[in-house]
Order: structure tokens, then sequence, then C-alpha cells
């Protein structure tokens, strides 16, 4: 299909089997109420990434490497910045990065922003 205008997808989540190691069990969630399918809950490429955006007409994406609630909690996550940096530094045109900080963390997650940064 094609887009006379790209679109520019603010917040995305990346769904690479890496970053969803990291994350708690939410197959029932994603898998028996929205109806994602089983190979995309195992984890997509970012190459699958890259086509599935094409094919929505998104030009760019901001990937996030999110912080969703403390760190240890069991039913939050923290995707880590590396996850996120290598994506971008493998698809600079394609991706840019977005960096999330967890309050809890106090200065030492200010500094790992910083070193991330």
């Amino acid at each position: 299909m094609a887009h006379d205008i790209q679109a520019i997808d603010a917040v995305v989540n990346i769904w690479t089997s890496e970053a969803l190691a990291g994350r708690p069990d939410r197959s029932a969630f994603y898998g028996d109420k929205i109806g994602v399918d089983q190979p995309t809950m195992a984890g997509i490429s970012l190459a699958a990434m890259l086509a599935r955006m094409d094919a929505a007409g998104i030009e760019r994406a901001f990937l996030v490497a999110a912080k969703v609630g403390m760190k240890w909690h069991p039913a939050c996550y923290h995707v880590p910045y590396a996850l996120v940096a290598e994506a971008v530094k493998q698809h600079p045109t394609r991706f840019c990065g977005i960096a999330g900080l967890d309050p809890t963390e106090g200065m030492d997650g200010v500094r790992a922003l910083e070193r991330a940064v």
C-alpha cells in the first residue's frame, strides 16, 4: 500500500525477543484480549519491525527504553537503554530513542541515564 504522507510513530515499544525477555508475562492481555498472534508474542526482529512500519506508512519510530514501575516489582519492567541504543545505531534513519527514568532509583537512575545519553 502506498502512502502519500509518511508518519512518525512517537511511542513504540521495542518488541524483540531480547526486549520481551525482561518483561512480565502479559500473554493473557496481548494474546487473549488484544489478539496478538503467538509468533509476535515470542518477539520480532528489527527487520520485521521495519517491514511492519513500511506497510503502515511509518517513516520513523521513537523506541522507548521504558521504565514501567519499580524494577523489582513483579508486574513492572525496565527496558535496558542499550537495547534501544543498539536499534538506533543499526537503523539511524528509521529509529530514534527515548529514555525512561524511574524516580525510585534516585541519583543512580539519573547517572545511568546520563551515561546512556
